[in-house]
């Protein structure tokens, strides 16, 4: 059984570059094996333009800007421009009907259609916004393979 890497630990190693559990979620966490100690100032405002939050900051950033840093590399909140709903990374608005989340395209296009969509139908944007739900700007496909067909065999 082989033993943590860093000085002083007793720790076994799980981990492939030589740490223990704790000291690997260190270093993935600050990039040091070393203790690090968040100290809290009262009175500190968010760094992001427009938030003014003094939660717990980390890294100059309030928990929720923290969060959106990590999670999509932007502080920026994704909503909607209307503001309801919100937007997905690819660009694709969703909202709640009904108490369930889909997406905006599949409603305009159901609205079109008069009737619900199949679970295999794909709706196809002709502009290539992913932001423009226009009824005029969508296009049905049976499913995935005719849709694949329309643009080559690639996405682009």
């Amino acid at each position: 059984m082989a033993i943590c890497t860093v000085a002083d630990c007793t720790r076994l190693r799980e981990t492939n570059i030589g740490l223990c559990v704790m000291h690997y979620k260190r270093f993935m966490r600050n990039g040091t094996t070393e203790r690090v100690l968040t100290t809290y100032k009262s009175g500190q405002v968010c760094s992001v333009l427009h938030c003014k939050s003094t939660i717990r900051l980390r890294k100059g950033l309030c928990n929720a800007c923290y969060t959106r840093q990590n999670r999509s590399g932007s502080t920026d909140r994704q909503r909607a421009s209307s503001g309801c709903g919100t937007t997905t990374k690819a660009g694709y608005r969703l909202i709640t009907v009904n108490g369930e989340r889909v997406y905006e395209h599949r409603v305009v296009m159901t609205k079109k259609l008069g009737r619900k969509l199949l679970p295999e139908e794909v709706v196809h944007h002709l502009d290539g916004n992913s932001e423009n739900n226009s009824p005029d700007n969508l296009r049905l496909f049976a499913n995935q393979s005719e849709h694949m067909k329309h643009h080559g065999g690639t996405f682009s």
